[in-house]
């Protein structure tokens, strides 16, 4: 696939095609995209049109890729007109099995655009739209690999799990005893649950590292391995897919609401090279603020993030082992960002992430801010209300 939106785009169906000879049950394809707002969207196609397309190039796109629009369709009507249209340029690479629908495969997609001043709407005027937040976060992983940054990208997912009334809604959470990382927890109904969703997703060449109970009530987490930062940003779509549907399966709601309770994705990012340990998170400190609208794009996600919840958002620190700044440092050159949540776009956010890192690095940018160590005196939260100015 090409990795810049000024090159000709490589629609090479070699993948497709070895996909569709291992996987003879598969007949539908999902095209997939998310858009700003962290919708996931997609377009099914058969096996045979997808096998055809590319013999006769047919494209499959949306009208401006409903970029800017929300369930209800009535979002940004301004910007996404009737006009003009995206073709989606899928990434076989990323071709996975739907193990929740068998006759189905899924596959990450760019947003294309056909070359200004053309009239031809063919294979050969096609390009990768700038406008496309897959394609943005590739271009910033292109930008640090020029500066021989090697990066991994694992991440924790916090979802809560509640049961479903007989039209589908959720149910209040199950009332049953829950503690953090708590057995008796997970043996009173979720663990099967649990194991079903780990083994799909090992199925699918997802490392699972571990799961357990959140901190609250009806709160799981489990934890992906790090792999490299494009691939491990597709598996977390699809790991969120995997969860919601085996739930489903089972009459329960999985959700990834940032609040209440507060559900995160944590980023665990790890630099190969010990050269830029210090330069790195300098650059990601210098341009939080501006990162942080891209990790926390609700106001739910706020409420997230209150001081003195062990959540990480009121505060531009960084810490060893510590839980209640945004950037934790894990070891020498291994990182976990605390503060996204599952309402951003994914794609967007390392983006985000990446470039002010690789800056950091290009600008030999020096790490002034301290190891935060934790706090000291009382904070807000502790001290008693008739105390608080």
């Amino acid at each position: 696939m090409a990795t810049s939106t000024d090159a000709q785009v490589d629609l090479n169906p070699i993948p497709l095609y070895d996909f569709l000879d291992e996987n003879e049950d598969v007949c539908f394809i999902r095209l997939q995209w998310l858009d700003y707002t962290n919708m996931l969207r997609c377009r099914i196609i058969t096996t045979v049109f997808a096998s055809l397309r590319h013999e006769v190039y047919r494209p499959v796109g949306a009208e401006l890729l409903t970029l800017l629009e929300d369930e209800d369709g009535n979002v940004m009507h301004d910007l996404a007109g009737a006009m003009g249209e995206s073709p989606l340029i899928p990434d076989w690479d990323s071709l996975q099995l739907c193990p929740w629908a068998p006759e189905h495969a899924s596959v990450q997609c760019f947003f294309g655009k056909y070359n200004s001043g053309s009239e031809q709407q063919d294979q050969k005027h096609l390009s990768i739209d700038e406008m496309c937040p897959r394609s943005a976060f590739q271009k910033a992983i292109v930008q640090a690999e020029k500066l021989r940054l090697r990066i991994k990208i694992g991440f924790e997912i916090e979802f809560c799990v509640s049961g479903r009334n007989e039209d589908g809604s959720p149910l209040d959470r199950p009332q049953v005893p829950h503690s953090a990382s708590s057995m008796n927890t997970l043996e009173n109904f979720m663990l099967p649950i649990m194991d079903e969703i780990a083994t799909d997703l090992e199925d699918a060449g997802v490392s699972v590292l571990e799961y357990h109970t959140g901190d609250h009530k009806g709160q799981y987490k489990i934890t992906t391995g790090d792999t490299q930062p494009l691939i491990a940003a597709d598996n977390l779509v699809f790991t969120c897919q995997v969860i919601r549907n085996v739930c489903k399966k089972h009459s329960l709601a999985a959700t990834f609401y940032p609040s209440w309770p507060p559900s995160g994705i944590h980023i665990n990012l790890s630099l190969l090279d010990s050269g830029p340990e210090e330069s790195f998170p300098a650059g990601m400190l210098e341009h939080l603020r501006a990162v942080f609208a891209f990790g926390l794009p609700l106001p739910a996600s706020y409420s997230r993030v209150l001081a003195s919840r062990r959540q990480f958002g009121r505060f531009e620190a960084w810490g060893f082992h510590n839980r209640e700044v945004p950037i934790q440092r894990t070891s020498q050159t291994s990182w976990q960002l605390r503060f996204v949540d599952a309402s951003a776009n994914i794609y967007l956010v390392l983006a985000a992430i990446i470039i002010s890192g690789t800056a950091g690095v290009k600008e030999k940018t020096t790490l002034t801010v301290k190891d935060c160590k934790g706090v000291k005196a009382p904070t807000p939260a502790m001290v008693p209300f008739k105390n608080k100015s």
